[in-house]
């Protein structure tokens, strides 16, 4: 995940894919870079109260080094369906160059009001020259947008806006739509388990439709991965590092 601005909803799609994955029965590894450590609180005071997932695990580190050695030690397990996050901060850094090229797939959330939404362009721009930056250059393996915390029913400066980006920028049709289901899933915990400990069913449909929906996200992410087949190859530890 990455975009320099902040409150574009970077962890709230983190947290939301990792519920989703979670859900499925996959496990995931979601890597918090930020100084503020809210992914890492909110995995540590949500396993408290129960609404957690031991599929799914927040690592805190500052530290890209630290990062590609646990990835390189997730790819030497026996094969499964595991999820890989990394959560940004907001801002500008080097880091997020070297970060960048640990991916598969960069993926910008954008809200439909923010500066990308308004200026498409810069961020075709900035992922030229992240692309540029790269060690070598075809490092980089495929960057797209998505739209969080957006109405289904739009207005039609909203829908216009839209189509600029999309004819702009790669994007993802799928998106959030329930901001409230997605507050609840920042205070309480993973979508999963808090549609289990539900008791108004109505409420819990709710958080299932927001699941769905981050299921969505999930699905698309995976079928760009699939369409590149360069980026599917996974490295090991016998592979050269790829921050090299």
């Amino acid at each position: 995940m990455a975009n320099r601005k902040g409150g574009s909803g970077k962890s709230t799609v983190c947290r939301a894919r990792a519920s989703a994955a979670g859900a499925r029965g996959e496990n995931v590894t979601l890597f918090d870079t930020d100084s503020s450590r809210s992914c890492f609180k909110w995995q540590e005071a949500r396993r408290a109260r129960g609404t957690w997932s031991p599929r799914v695990e927040v690592i805190h580190s500052l530290e890209v080094g630290r990062i590609a050695d646990t990835i390189a030690e997730i790819y030497d397990q026996p094969d499964q369906e595991h999820l890989i996050l990394t959560d940004t901060f907001g801002g500008a850094s080097e880091t997020h160059d070297e970060l960048a090229t640990l991916a598969h797939l960069v993926l910008t959330p954008m809200l439909r009001h923010g500066p990308i939404a308004r200026r498409p362009g810069r961020r075709r721009s900035g992922m030229s020259r992240c692309a540029g930056g790269c060690r070598p250059p075809t490092r980089l393996h495929r960057s797209a947008c998505c739209s969080t915390v957006c109405r289904s029913a739009s207005p039609k400066t909203e829908r216009e806006i839209v189509a600029r980006v999309y004819g702009t920028l790669p994007a993802f049709e799928s998106f959030l739509s329930n901001r409230a289901a997605c507050i609840r899933m920042d205070k309480e915990g993973l979508l999963g388990p808090i549609r289990d400990a539900m008791v108004n069913r109505a409420l819990a449909r709710h958080v299932q439709t927001t699941l769905d929906e981050a299921e969505a996200v999930l699905a698309e992410i995976d079928s760009a991965i699939r369409r590149d087949a360069r980026a599917a190859g996974p490295w090991s530890r016998a592979s050269p590092s790829p921050l090299s």
